[in-house]
């Protein structure tokens, strides 16, 4: 049983704010058993403020396509005796190309629907709150407050598995945390629907460096966005309803096991609803 004091960061000041003593939970999907342990124990804190997301439009990096390989021309000699006939190249079949790009084709490790409490944070305090509601789970944050997040751990003990929810952003920002290290020390990845736009960025010693922004066709503003992230070591690919958005490395920070949610307020208060997890093997 771990025991995890939750915190919320408000500048230099730290103050408890409640205790989580929860076992991981269980997988709501049918998985073969791995014999890994999946979920730990939960921790929320945003630290300082949060940047704005920019909205300058970037090039979306484009999923790999198939080229049609030119049809076969035949050369007749002077005096052809016998027709013949160029045997083309075989193209990939389609398994090949959704086995290759495909963004959760691991072997599931373990999932949540928040159909009931599994062991995430479930607080709140002055302008911010985490918890289970109606079957989802719910980060919501006030203007100025900085980033609300929180975070389990993957349990396979080694940096290597796929993330991925499905996020409905009611106002604001919100997405996943990868590489999670502690509160001054994570990556995030955050969109912000109503705008098209996303965000890569890193926190190091609680100082933030945006990484990659701008916007994307794949993003949904009138409905749920599943967002998935791929974390290999330092190696990172991004994915936004199954459409390869980054391919990146990550050097800033050593790769972890953790991962979590998290969102941050507009020009007004933000919420957001995080549904349908899974973690799972990059096979």
């Amino acid at each position: 049983m771990v025991v995890v004091a939750l915190l919320l960061f408000a500048g230099n000041a730290a103050q408890p704010v409640a205790v989580v003593d929860a076992p991981p939970p269980e997988p709501t999907a049918t998985a073969e058993p791995t014999g890994l342990p999946v979920l730990a124990a939960t921790e929320i804190a945003p630290p300082a403020a949060p940047p704005s997301i920019p909205t300058a439009a970037l090039t979306d990096t484009p999923l790999p396509t198939d080229t049609p390989l030119p049809a076969p021309t035949d050369t007749p000699t002077s005096e052809p005796t016998v027709a013949t006939t160029a045997t083309p190249t075989p193209e990939p079949t389609a398994t090949a190309i959704v086995a290759a790009t495909a963004s959760e084709a691991g072997t599931l490790l373990a999932s949540d629907d928040f159909s009931g409490a599994s062991g995430w944070a479930d607080a709140a305090g002055n302008g911010w709150s985490v918890g289970y509601a109606n079957g989802s789970y719910r980060i919501t944050a006030v203007p100025g407050i900085g980033q609300i997040w929180s975070y389990r751990t993957v349990g396979t003990g080694a940096p290597l598995y796929s993330v991925g929810a499905d996020v409905t952003v009611q106002n604001g920002s919100a997405g996943l945390m990868v590489n999670f290290l502690d509160a001054q020390n994570y990556v995030s990845f955050l969109i912000d629907p109503a705008a098209g736009t996303y965000e890569l960025g890193v926190w190091q010693g609680g100082v933030f460096v945006a990484l990659q922004s701008g916007q994307s066709t794949a993003i949904d503003a009138d409905t749920a966005n599943r967002l998935v992230a791929r974390v290999n070591g330092t190696a990172l690919r991004l994915f936004i309803n199954d459409q390869l958005l980054l391919d990146t490395t990550l050097e800033a920070l050593p790769p972890i096991d953790r991962y979590g949610f998290v969102a941050t307020a507009g020009a007004a208060a933000g919420a957001a609803l995080f549904d349908n997890l899974e973690i799972r093997t990059l096979e």
